[in-house]
């Protein structure tokens, strides 16, 4: 009789034993679950795999990445809520009808931002994209870079309708290789210079681009179609290595840091710090010839040393000597909110 109690009693144990391992690998098996897709989907944590070492100043190549960034990065509040306020007041003061911010580190991923998602038209900054889609074109095309181009005395100087006109303009009736062009087109912001590679290597190239970057076309020249959200993949494939060859990234990314425009991101920064950006500006006149909306972007990526991070601020008014101050001042705010985050 008592062998059969303690049959009994052990066989309690055991089933005892048994349902509380059961509980015990729920227990765990959910709070990991709760644990790992908190991480990715909340904290909108990012885990990245690079090459390392590179020997390369201006670009990080990239194997492989996990980005939870459907969120804004928590520890980016203050300084959001810093630009936030700013850009509101900005507003109410009618120094701009609206102000859009972005910002990202590159290495993390984490990033925010203010009113980030609203549709400019990119405008001289598309000369990025076409920037990339001529070395694109020139892997599988090696003379192009070195092709001739003379650049015709009947060509319309689309130059003159700029406001922050090129220090050192493309020449009717001179002869440039494509490699020459590219660099004018960047560090000058030369539009005869953009629509003489624009015709070399056709349109479809820039769409091209735009599709497999999953970005609209625009409808027309002067539609708003890009957001500094969307924008920020130009250069994210730059940095990352992830569309061009190494060395063809590197590259572009030299002679965008070459960019003369000193009044937006770069004035918001510590002298001698690299900055690889591109600024756009659009006019909308009436029939009269009246000012009906002007936009002033500048976007790029500043080189904050062991956490370069994409800036891009987009803003749209009346008057450009109004717009051009917040793209520093935002630069400067962003620059002392990344550099005191560890």
């Amino acid at each position: 009789m008592f062998k059969n109690l303690i049959k009994k009693h052990n066989n309690a144990i055991t089933h005892s034993l048994y349902y509380t391992g059961i509980l015990i690998t729920v227990f765990l098996c959910g709070w990991y679950l709760h644990y790992f897709f908190y991480d990715l989907n909340i904290k909108n944590t990012t885990k990245v795999i690079r090459e390392y070492p590179s020997d390369y100043r201006l670009i990080n190549p990239l194997l492989l990445v996990l980005d939870g960034g459907s969120t804004k990065a928590p520890e980016y509040s203050e300084l959001t809520n810093t630009l936030n306020s700013y850009a509101k007041n900005k507003i109410i003061n009618k120094k701009a009808e609206s102000i859009s911010i972005y910002f990202r580190d590159l290495n993390s991923g984490s990033w925010s931002g203010v009113d980030e998602d609203r549709l400019y038209s990119p405008a001289s900054m598309m000369k990025v994209a076409l920037l990339i889609s001529c070395f694109d074109f020139a892997y599988s095309n090696p003379d192009f870079l070195d092709k001739g181009v003379h650049i015709t005395s009947d060509s319309t100087d689309f130059d003159l309708g700029q406001t922050y006109k090129p220090k050192e303009a493309v020449v009717v009736g001179k002869n440039y290789k494509v490699r020459d062009l590219i660099t004018s087109m960047i560090v000058d912001s030369d539009n005869n210079a953009a629509i003489a590679l624009g015709y070399l290597i056709g349109e479809d190239k820039i769409n091209k681009l735009l599709k497999e970057l999953q970005l609209a076309q625009p409808k027309s020249a002067d539609s708003d179609f890009l957001s500094p959200r969307m924008y920020s993949r130009f250069y994210r494939i730059l940095y990352n290595s992830t569309y061009l060859p190494q060395d063809v990234s590197e590259n572009a990314l030299k002679i965008l840091s070459q960019n003369d425009f000193s009044n937006g991101i770069v004035a918001g920064v510590p002298k001698g710090v690299v900055v690889a950006q591109k600024f756009g500006e659009r006019t909308i006149n009436d029939k009269l010839g009246n000012v009906v909306d002007r936009e002033l972007h500048d976007c790029g990526i500043v080189y904050l040393s062991s956490k370069p991070y994409f800036l891009c601020v987009m803003t749209r008014g009346k008057d450009f000597n109004d717009l051009q101050p917040i793209l520093s001042d935002v630069s400067k705010m962003v620059w002392d909110g990344m550099s005191g985050i560890k």
